[in-house]
């Protein structure tokens, strides 16, 4: 299993990997926080283990266990909140250390929240919904816009292909974790999301309000694309799944 990229990559070794997975439940999210250091997993229960590695062993940080089923996890790309979504429609974001920000009940007619996503600089939150539908809410938890962009197609996931934060080279082998750990590292393009659909198309906007999105038609309808991210080539992006697919921009 890998985790991390760039300044902070790491590999676990079985041992670690048997470690972290010695859990009574299978396990249906992992995400890894680059900036932190830290892996938090969820189980087909809902519950969430926040991980970190200390003395060379992997412990749990924090758990948080609200009896719901969780349909997505994300950290912001600064790695200093986590937002938390809830097929019930309940949604959460917190701390990296633990602390509750808000969290709200969101009341959404004949459909389910599918997944979320930071904005690119952090300061908004996006949730999918079986219908098609996009929410958009500020980091402070206030209700933005509700857009549909394919009515009644689910959306599986957003991701966003921007400018990343990495831990500093020279913090790696610190105690202490702070904010200042989180370092740009400039690609010098501009963001992209990609809202990625059940039937397999993946849009490729500027913004949750783009209305010209590039589409894709994947034909991967049994899977989901996790992750988009830039390649060396600053014209080409790549989303990644079972297969990969290019998109020249």
């Amino acid at each position: 299993m890998e985790t991390g990229e760039g300044l902070g990559e790491k590999r676990l070794d079985k041992e670690a990997a048997q470690e972290l997975w010695n859990l009574e439940l299978k396990v249906v999210l992992v995400k890894w926080n680059e900036p932190y250091q830290k892996l938090a997993t969820c189980d087909v229960t809902g519950v969430i283990f926040v991980w970190i590695k200390h003395e060379g062993r992997w412990s749990i940080e924090l758990i948080n266990d609200r009896s719901s089923q969780v349909t997505d996890f994300t950290w912001s790309h600064d790695g200093r909140m986590a937002l938390i979504c809830y097929r019930d429609g309940f949604v959460l974001v917190g701390s990296v250390a633990g602390q509750r920000y808000w969290s709200s009940m969101l009341n959404l007619d004949s459909c389910l929240i599918t997944c979320g996503a930071w904005s690119h600089d952090d300061q908004k939150v996006l949730f999918g919904t079986t219908d098609g539908q996009l929410i958009i809410m500020s980091a402070g938890g206030v209700m933005l816009s509700q857009i549909t962009i394919q009515e009644t197609v689910e959306v599986v996931s957003m991701v966003w292909a921007c400018e990343k934060f990495y831990l500093s080279e020279q913090d790696v082998n610190t105690t202490t974790t702070t904010t200042s750990l989180a370092t740009s590292k400039s690609t010098n393009q501009l963001p992209l999301l990609a809202v990625s659909f059940r039937t397999g198309a993946i849009y490729l906007v500027s913004n949750y309000d783009d209305l010209c999105p590039k589409v894709i038609h994947t034909g991967l309808t049994a899977h989901r694309p996790r992750h988009v991210d830039t390649t060396r080539n600053p014209r080409t992006r790549s989303v990644v799944s079972e297969v990969i697919v290019t998109h020249g921009l």
